[in-house]
């Protein structure tokens, strides 16, 4: 635990006006770390997160995406894998570059990510089963 607490307090000092959570699940393929915006940079219709996922498995990570309705009040994500909005992407470039500098894992290719395998993981099974679901986890909508 202690490289990925100071992977963690890294990314804290890099961005202290966001809010930085994780999920470090026993059933996942790593961990991940979550960054919230803060309030001045959420839209009044939706919030949009970043989380990036370092793999156990492969020497590789990834950047996703989510974004959530703020006019709803059940928390419900979509997950994108395209690039972030403007105002996420400072910190996207900033957990790829520290998990990089930190841990020497690769980024994942979005196409290479979406690879279907035929492999159970979690609650997905073929063909809805991906290199992503695989390495990283079945459930990237859930967050803390």
């Amino acid at each position: 635990m202690d490289p990925w607490l100071a992977f963690r307090d890294e990314i804290g000092s890099k961005l202290p006006e966001y809010v930085i959570g994780e999920t470090y699940s026993s059933h996942d393929g790593g961990p991940r770390c979550i960054i919230y915006p803060p309030d001045d940079l959420r839209t009044h219709s939706s919030d949009w997160t970043v989380v990036g996922c370092l793999s156990l498995l492969a020497p590789v990570y990834f950047i996703y995406g989510l974004e959530r309705e703020r006019q709803t009040k059940v928390r419900r994500y979509k997950v994108s894998f395209e690039t972030p909005p403007p105002h996420m992407s400072l910190p996207a470039k900033i957990i790829a570059r520290t998990i990089e500098a930190s841990f020497g894992a690769s980024a994942l290719p979005r196409a290479v990510a979406n690879t279907p395998v035929q492999l159970f993981v979690g609650n997905l099974a073929p063909p809805k089963t991906t290199l992503f679901h695989a390495l990283f986890t079945d459930e990237p909508e859930t967050i803390p």
